[in-house]
């Protein structure tokens, strides 16, 4: 590990555990929610979205689906 590298995680070692874990689920959540009102409002206008943005849509779906069908085999 170079100076750099060994000084960055040294400074990511000094902030709070909470506030790092804090921090990365509030990051997660802000993208999480952003793209389901995305959804939400792609839904009212279905005729904007084309061919493209329809692919993009449905393979986010499935891949969600299949994770969501993992985690629940596991239980």
């Amino acid at each position: 590990m170079n100076k750099v590298s060994a000084k960055l995680v040294e400074i990511w070692l000094k902030i709070p555990r909470w506030f790092r874990l804090f921090t990365l689920k509030a990051i997660t959540i802000y993208v999480i929610c952003i793209g389901f009102f995305k959804g939400i409002e792609a839904l009212f206008h279905l005729e904007s979205l084309d061919l493209e943005e329809w692919l993009i849509c449905l393979t986010a779906s499935l891949l969600i689906l299949i994770i969501f069908n993992e985690f629940s085999k596991r239980k």
